[in-house]
Order: C-alpha cells, then sequence, then structure tokens
C-alpha cells in the first residue's frame, strides 16, 4: 500500500473547480451547437459543440454535480460551480425532447431523465417532471430492456434518487455478485467495456462513493483487479479509463495502492501540463504541438475525461480518501 503524506484538500479542490467549469463550457457549447448545427466554423477548426452528444454531456454533468455536493463547504468555488452547472443544465434536463421522451420511451425513461433526478434530488426540483416521470415508470419495474448488472445498478441507484425513491440505497447483494465487483477480471484478456463495467459497477454500488458497499468477494480481489487494468491502461495512455479506475479506491473506501497514487500522479502532471486530462484522441504526443486555441478546442472535446476526473477528485475530497502525495514526505 502506498504511504505518505495526501495530496492536499487545495489541490483536489482546484482540479474539482476546474473540472465543473470544463462542463459549465461542455453545456453550453453543445446546446449552442443543437440550436444552430448548420454554423460553419473556420476551416480546420470544430465548431464549439461539435461531436458533444447532449444528453450525454446533460447527464455526466449532473453526475459531476452529485458527487461534488458533499464537499462543496470545502471552497467556495466549489458551491459557486455546482449551482452555475445547476442552472445551466435546468431548461434542458427538462426541456420538451426530455419529456417526450420520457412519455414515449417508457423502458428508459430513468435513462432519460438522469438529470432531472439529479437536480431533483440536489434541490432543484420540478413537479411535473416528476409527475410525467412516475406516470412513465408506472408500466411496471420489469418493462424494458434487459440490462447487464452494472447498468442495473444504475436503475437502482436512480430509483433510490427519484420521485418515488427515499428508501436506504441498497444495490442488492444479487446484482453486486453478479457484477465485475463479485467477478475477477481477466487481466490479459478484458476488453475495453469490461473494465468500464467495472468503473460503473463502482460508481453506483457505493452511490458514487457516498455509502459504503458490502463487497461480495474480498476488497483485496476487487483492488488487484483495478491496479491490474491500470497497469493495461497506464501502457495505452488511456488517461480516461485510468481515471475511472481511479475512483475505485476513494469511492470503496480502500487504502490506495502503489500503483493508483503512482497512476494519480500521472494525471495530475498531464493536467498541469495541458491544462486538463485528454481523453483517447488526438493522443497526448499531438496534443503537445497543438497551438493554444485548437488545445483549447481539444479541451473542450475531452470534456469527458475532465468530468471523471471531477468525480475522482471530489471523492477523494472526502474525508480519509485523498491519495498520497507523490515525492518525499
Amino acid at each position: 500500500m502506498a504511504t505518505g503524506r495526501p495530496v492536499s484538500q487545495a489541490d483536489l479542490v482546484r482540479r474539482l473547480a476546474a473540472a465543473l467549469g470544463i462542463a459549465a463550457r461542455a453545456v453550453q457549447a453543445t446546446v449552442a451547437h443543437d440550436a444552430n448545427p448548420s454554423f460553419a466554423a473556420p476551416a480546420g477548426r470544430p465548431a464549439a459543440g461539435q461531436g458533444l452528444s447532449s444528453p450525454k454531456v446533460i447527464a455526466e454533468a449532473s453526475m459531476l454535480l452529485f458527487c461534488a455536493a458533499p464537499v462543496q463547504d470545502a471552497d467556495q468555488r466549489i458551491r459557486d460551480g455546482i449551482d452555475m452547472v445547476a442552472r445551466l443544465l435546468i431548461p434542458h434536463a427538462r426541456s420538451d425532447s426530455v419529456l417526450a421522451a420520457i412519455c414515449l420511451d417508457p423502458g428508459l425513461a430513468r435513462d432519460h431523465a438522469v438529470a432531472h433526478v439529479i437536480l431533483s434530488h440536489l434541490g432543484y426540483p420540478d413537479h411535473d417532471v416528476d409527475r410525467a416521470l412516475k406516470q412513465s415508470l408506472a408500466m411496471g419495474p420489469d418493462f424494458g430492456p434487459e440490462r447487464l448488472p452494472h447498468r442495473e445498478l444504475e436503475q437502482r441507484w436512480l430509483a433510490r434518487l427519484g420521485p418515488a425513491g427515499g428508501a436506504a440505497w441498497r444495490p442488492g447483494q444479487d446484482v453486486l455478485a453478479r457484477s465485475s465487483l463479485g467477478r475477477p477480471m481477466d487481466a490479459l484478456g478484458s476488453a475495453l467495456l469490461d473494465k468500464y463495467a467495472f468503473t460503473h459497477a463502482v460508481l453506483y454500488a457505493s452511490d458514487l462513493g457516498r455509502r459504503a458497499v458490502a463487497l461480495p468477494r474480498p476488497a483485496a480481489d476487487v483492488a488487484a483487479d483495478a491496479d491490474a487494468a491500470l497497469a493495461c491502461c497506464l501502457d495505452a495512455d488511456d488517461f480516461d479509463l485510468i481515471t475511472e479506475l481511479l475512483w475505485t479506491w476513494p469511492m470503496l473506501g480502500l487504502e490506495w495502492s502503489a500503483a493508483a497514487a503512482f497512476a494519480f500522479g500521472v494525471l495530475t502532471a498531464v493536467e498541469d501540463e495541458i491544462g486538463f486530462v485528454p481523453g483517447r484522441e488526438p493522443g497526448l504526443a499531438a496534443l503537445r504541438t497543438l497551438p493554444a486555441d485548437r488545445l483549447a478546442a481539444a479541451g473542450l472535446a475531452s470534456y469527458h475525461t475532465a468530468v471523471v476526473m471531477g468525480l475522482l477528485c471530489a471523492a477523494a475530497l472526502r474525508t480519509g480518501r485523498a491519495p498520497p502525495a507523490a515525492g518525499p514526505d
């Protein structure tokens, strides 16, 4: 296990505040692009918001708010960032298209309502949308598509947050046992989707780090799987998946491994060098050659990795969850 002084609260706060800022810009850019998709950017430069999925941006930004809310008293920048992003999200989380999707696609009603459900839970309610969601969900819990275990955990998590929720969070030992938390990962043969299934099982089973999880197998085995996956992702410079894997330790309340502490140091060094944690494309080497204006556009295109970095830092800001700092004590 890694030892030494923890990363400072100030450093984690700074990174979380930056993630909230990028989330705000991503929401603004994708909504602006949706409103005027025919806008042509200068040759060789993507239009703001181009390539970003509005529902995905809206849902992921709301999840960042949910994870950041318990640590907002750490700094005014976090409180301000949460309120700013929430107010940007509200009209789009409850738009006519979202309401239509909730009503016309009841099997996926909660999927369409992720941002609304989270905003309501955080103190930004809308009872009309609640009513529509309840009516759509009246089709019954078994209505809709078959789901993988980590997606079933997501549905149970959303049900607890939603208008009919309020009960204590119980992810269900049966679902946990069928998820990646209940079965060993193939260290050499696992695909990207297997690793993402693992990170999402951690995310929803832990209530984004808010709740203790009764793991279906030894915590050391779960951490060893995360360590093995980290090694693969570090070798591939897959910073997005590195970030998601790292939330295993703070969200499950595990003692940071040496590999995890090292990987966190790699992430922060890259973020400090180029100003954001990059996604898979165009790659770190290419980003280092970009002029400032194109680097800023690339940062917006990497909003997802910025959001998951925010989730990681928010989870690490909880008492006793920070990783050890690199370097001597």
